[in-house]
């Protein structure tokens, strides 16, 4: 990675530009999480720090799932339960 010591604002934007410029799709929609926890000001670390190894290693074997085309889409599970809950 280069040196940001002495980048000014245009540098350093043109720097993380060309870093996101070579994420896979994955790795975008991590970074938009973070960016968007970051700009509300919720970094998420010591809610990670709180959870016992059980939790997260269940987080992070769901995680790899989903990126293994292993999930549901959302749009699939909220048709099911229109079609469940419909006449509730």
């Amino acid at each position: 990675m280069e040196k940001n010591i002495a980048m000014n604002a245009a540098e350093l934007k043109l720097q993380i530009f060309r870093q996101i410029d070579s994420l896979d799709k994955s790795q975008l929609n991590e970074l938009s999480g973070i960016v968007t926890n970051l700009a509300h000001g919720q970094y998420g670390v010591a809610d990670w720090e709180n959870l016992s190894e059980t939790e997260k290693e269940g987080l992070i074997s769901s995680i790899k799932k989903l990126d293994s085309d292993g999930g549901i889409r959302h749009e699939s599970v909220m048709k099911k339960a229109r079609r469940k809950y419909a006449n509730g």
